[in-house]
């Protein structure tokens, strides 16, 4: 369907079918710092996320909607006019200087996935699926590790149907659901 590197991309009302992997964002490619002219001058597994909504895949013989590799997006000292590289690299730490959390919410939006294998992370902080669909798949969501979302209130779902499949939780970590619908053959694995 879509294979992109960084998350910071926008992805909107899009229908990705009867491929091998449907919209699938690899953020730890070469390292996460970045490659050939822009090696070392990213940290592209703290990005922040572009507008990702309204996109649909099914049929897909292993992912749906999916983010390989840590996916924890942090306000960086990036731009446009610095070409996407990173100033000051300080901003890609995960703590400011006082032990605070720099944790930036991102949100996956009205999204569907259906008859696919895996939908969801490895690794992912600070991420939202807001109003997320997901329907008769192996995994309806498969998420192994998270954090509290630094805001102290944001939910890591919100608003989602998921129905007939698994959905396999963080191993560790707070992990918030509000106004989601498990429905059908739905199991919830917790770790």
């Amino acid at each position: 369907g879509l294979w992109a590197l960084p998350t910071m991309n926008h992805v909107v009302g899009n229908r990705f079918a009867n491929s091998f992997n449907g919209l699938f964002f690899q953020s730890n490619f070469a390292g996460g710092v970045g490659r050939g002219a822009a090696q070392n001058q990213l940290c592209t597994e703290h990005q922040p996320f572009g507008r990702i909504q309204g996109n649909t895949c099914h049929g897909h013989g292993r992912f749906g909607t999916y983010l390989l590799g840590p996916n924890f997006p942090r306000p960086l000292d990036a731009s446009l006019a610095t070409g996407g590289a990173v100033l000051n690299a300080t901003s890609c730490a995960a703590f400011d200087p006082a032990g605070n959390d720099r944790g930036a919410p991102a949100v996956l939006a009205d999204n569907v996935a259906y008859q696919v294998s895996f939908v969801g992370q490895y690794d992912a902080g600070d991420v939202q699926y807001l109003r997320h669909t997901s329907l008769a798949s192996n995994n309806l969501l498969y998420w192994k590790t998270t954090k509290p979302f630094a805001d102290g209130c944001s939910a890591h779902l919100s608003g989602g149907r998921f129905e007939g499949g698994n959905v396999a939780l963080p191993d560790q970590a707070a992990f918030v659901i509000e106004t989601s619908t498990f429905g059908g053959s739905t199991t919830l694995e917790a770790n």
